[in-house]
């Protein structure tokens, strides 16, 4: 980064206009007295260990909107409280500096959130406020590992816990909130391996004639969307005499089958019969895993 006269390190534009922006929106929102579903406000908080109970429950609100659903960037504001529309200048600042911060959340959570710590803004006003902003991608479900009680003997962080923020509280996540964050997980990762699989299968095949449109990447909406879809694209393989692309698809398909089969809690041994049991399988449930090729294909 470029240094400014007096020797200090400068943020990078995006940053600072990204700033801007988020001091904006928060001294808006204060000003209208709302709450925000991406915006968390706190009068005031402490991570020292004279306030422990204040360093938990910060350690449990972090962990809180760190495995909230969300596309978006979430943000922790201390410092302000909408219900009263003003701002309560922030004077242990210094506790929230990111270096210090980290190594508390590393011993109580697991994975560590992805988030960054600005404890050196302020308002148009001149009044101090910390900014904790939280990537829109998180490692979901970020676990508590490590158990902490009150000094009476109380347990306020229980190894294992997973704390959600839902709506104006943090509550402990429910069966329904995991599915959708390994199920999430599992998409992202299929298409990064997909990706992968692309990438080295059109390093190692030969090289394609110059302008040539750019290939598609075989994807699951092939397998369950329309058959026109996918009968286009195995035709498309088939003319241009593609094994890399038509490897990722068989690739594809295998994962996509043992997902499923896996999906439906079999604990019987391997099928010898494929076939017939893929099939009495999709008759049982209604419906069938992928309607666009005969399943005689698993016999090549």
């Amino acid at each position: 980064m470029p240094d400014n006269p007096d020797g200090k390190e400068t943020s990078p534009p995006e940053l600072s206009e990204r700033l801007k922006n988020c001091l904006t929106e928060i001294q808006s929102l204060i000003k209208q007295g709302v709450e925000h579903s991406r915006y968390e406000f706190k009068r005031s908080t402490s991570l020292s260990r004279d306030d422990f109970d204040d360093r938990l429950d910060f350690i449990k609100l972090i962990q809180g909107v760190a495995n909230a659903e969300s596309s978006q960037e979430r943000y922790i504001i201390v410092g302000a409280d909408p219900a009263d529309q003003q701002f309560y200048s922030v004077t242990n600042a210094t506790e929230f500096d990111q270096a210090r911060v980290t190594p508390i959340l590393e011993k109580y959570l697991d994975p560590v959130p992805n988030i960054e710590i600005f404890n050196n803004l302020h308002t148009d006003s001149g009044d101090a406020l910390i900014v904790i902003i939280f990537n829109a991608v998180q490692n979901r479900p970020i676990v508590i590992k490590t158990e902490a009680k009150k000094p009476d003997g109380k347990t306020r962080l229980q190894v294992g816990d997973i704390w959600i923020k839902r709506g104006t509280g943090v509550q402990l996540i429910t069966r329904a909130d995991l599915d959708l964050m390994y199920r999430q997980r599992m998409e992202e990762e299929s298409e990064d391996r997909a990706r992968k699989r692309f990438k080295h299968f059109t390093e190692i095949s030969a090289p394609r004639t110059s302008g040539m449109p750019p290939s598609r990447i075989p994807v699951r909406e092939l397998l369950v969307g329309p058959p026109t879809d996918f009968q286009g694209f195995v035709n498309e393989l088939i003319a241009d005499s593609d094994e890399a692309r038509f490897s990722m698809l068989v690739e594809l398909i295998r994962e996509s089958l043992v997902e499923g089969w896996n999906k439906q809690d079999i604990q019987q041994p391997f099928p010898q019969d494929l076939k017939s049991s893929a099939s009495a399988l999709a008759i049982s449930s209604g419906t069938s895993t992928f309607p666009h090729f005969s399943l005689s294909f698993l016999h090549a």
